[in-house]
């Protein structure tokens, strides 16, 4: 049997699928997910160069391609990044999603490897295959266990403590991380109101929403979408935003930053064929240019996360710690809770006190 560990592995390099069930078949699923999904993502780039493709669509010029690219990209969110964030364990969290990429780009070149490998029906096959992804990911989905913080923040505590029990080997590390997240939610939902207003009022909100964003922007203008460059900012971008976000914004930030990547690449995909028509080879230049420009900024710009848990994540930007703030909060509670039954019992005293002394004072009139 594999350890949890290792299902963690299998399963997270599904395109938003988690570990699988206790079977291995499912497992096995669960780790092709990412594959057709890459393979999804890079057909209509791949048939570009089928001569067969051309042909059959009357040689279509850049304008067309452009316009047939910009529609092809828009509106694409991806949520695996978001769902491993919230299950991997903090040590590991960043080489799953690299190992999720990798497979992502491993579809990718598939798509390219088998449009010129099939002849006269390249493209065809090429765009049939295309229902590979959705078929398995349709059947994978019903052995993904919901998220344990999700299930937290709606009050299902029992249900989140079996979904983490599912992916955790150590008791002491699940008693940890569900006090850690038990915490960190009662915090957000007492002190941060809002689902959209705290990415734009908490100043360290917004600044990790504007890091994001332009990490998103940049890695389409280095040509990772238009050139398919897979493994280069892929990996960088998605498991940065999708663990940098406090539990309350983390699916609002995640959304709009990916939104942000999809403007730039819809932007991108229409001029880069016009671009590459006239300028040739040289338009490989400025994407040099751009990923210099980007990993400097990544440098400088970008803190480390590695071993931080989602929950501690608010302090490498100036925040507070949720899970403490919540620790606080709960100790708050407990002091108001008996200063006020002190207050009840002091109160009962007099009140019962007042009774007696009423009741003596009766007495005597009637003596």
């Amino acid at each position: 049997m594999l350890s949890k560990n290792a299902y963690l592995w299998l399963s997270f390099s599904g395109r938003g699928a988690g570990k699988a069930a206790s079977t291995h078949l499912n497992k096995a699923t669960a780790n092709s997910g990412s594959l057709p999904s890459g393979y999804d993502s890079s057909t209509f780039n791949a048939v570009q160069g089928s001569k067969n493709w051309q042909k059959y669509f009357h040689e279509p010029d850049p304008n067309v391609i452009g316009s047939v690219n910009t529609a092809y990209t828009v509106g694409g969110i991806v949520a695996g990044p978001v769902y491993i964030s919230e299950l991997a364990p903090s040590t590991t969290r960043g080489k799953i999603m690299s190992f999720w990429q990798m497979n992502f780009s491993v579809g990718s070149f598939m798509a390219y490897w088998s449009a010129a490998r099939l002849g006269d029906w390249d493209w065809k096959t090429v765009m049939i295959c295309q229902l590979i992804a959705p078929v398995l990911i349709i059947a994978n989905i019903w052995h993904v266990p919901e998220s344990p913080r999700w299930l937290v923040q709606k009050d299902r505590t029992e249900d989140a403590l079996a979904a983490l029990q599912r992916l955790r080997d150590s008791p002491e590390d699940i008693e940890f991380e569900m006090q850690e997240m038990h915490h960190a939610m009662a915090f957000e939902k007492e002190a941060i109101s809002g689902a959209y207003m705290p990415l734009w009022t908490d100043k360290t909100v917004r600044y990790r929403l504007m890091l994001a964003i332009v990490l998103n922007v940049g890695q389409q203008l280095t040509g990772q979408g238009s050139l398919n460059i897979k493994p280069s900012w892929g990996a960088v971008t998605w498991i940065w935003i999708g663990e940098v976000f406090s539990m309350n914004v983390r699916s609002q930030a995640v959304a709009i930053s990916a939104q942000s990547q999809n403007v730039a690449n819809a932007v991108l995909q229409q001029v880069f064929p016009l671009f590459l028509a006239k300028k040739g080879f040289y338009a490989m230049y400025l994407f040099f240019g751009i990923n210099i420009v980007l990993f400097v900024f990544v440098w400088y710009m970008i803190p480390e996360t590695k071993n931080k848990t989602l929950e501690t994540m608010d302090v490498l930007f100036g925040g507070v710690n949720h899970a403490d703030k919540g620790v606080m909060m709960e100790e708050d509670g407990k002091v108001q809770e008996l200063t006020e039954n002190i207050e009840l019992v002091e109160s009962r005293k007099s009140h019962d006190a007042e009774q007696i002394k009423q009741a003596g004072a009766t007495k005597e009139i009637k003596v």
